[in-house]
């Protein structure tokens, strides 16, 4: 037995069975673009450090707390600086003197410590996770679990 079907008639607004819960190909571009924007937005204030928090480093050597996420303090002298709980997720401190700084649960995720001085250093409790510490002296630093490194660390407390 044939089944039949009476025809379908397209009424201007009114959306054919067939067409119910589709998207123009236009329309998913527009969200696609929308949302790209939307977390390159979120992602991007991610990676920016407070100018505020930057200046009292420089002006008192001690930034408690502060945000200095992805600063460029290359080459700066921060021997001694108090950096206790410090936000330093993807800063550049290659060739930084850190020379006895308190790094105390700073997060150095993804930091550059890449030729950086950490001599008498206080790493406990930081997050070095992907953290760059090629030709990093590590001499005498407190390590992040408190053990004291060896003096003849470079890039691995030993």
């Amino acid at each position: 037995m044939k089944k039949v079907t009476a025809p379908v008639y397209r009424v201007r607004g009114i959306k054919r069975r067939e067409d119910r819960g589709r998207m123009s190909v236009g329309r998913f571009l527009i969200g696609l673009f929308a949302l790209v924007a939307l977390l390159s937005l979120s992602a991007g204030g991610a990676g920016a450090f407070k100018p505020e928090d930057l200046a009292r480093l420089k002006a008192t050597n001690k930034c408690v707390d502060c945000d200095l996420r992805g600063a460029n303090l290359s080459g700066a002298n921060l021997s001694g600086a108090i950096l206790n709980g410090a936000n330093l997720r993807e800063a550049n401190l290659s060739g930084a003197d850190l020379t006895s700084a308190n790094l105390h649960w700073a997060n150095l995720v993804v930091a550059n410590l890449g030729g950086a001085n950490l001599h008498w250093a206080n790493l406990s409790g930081a997050n070095l996770s992907g953290a760059n510490l090629i030709e990093a002296n590590l001499s005498l630093t407190t390590w992040v679990d408190g053990r004291i490194c060896a003096k003849d660390s470079r890039e691995v407390c030993k």
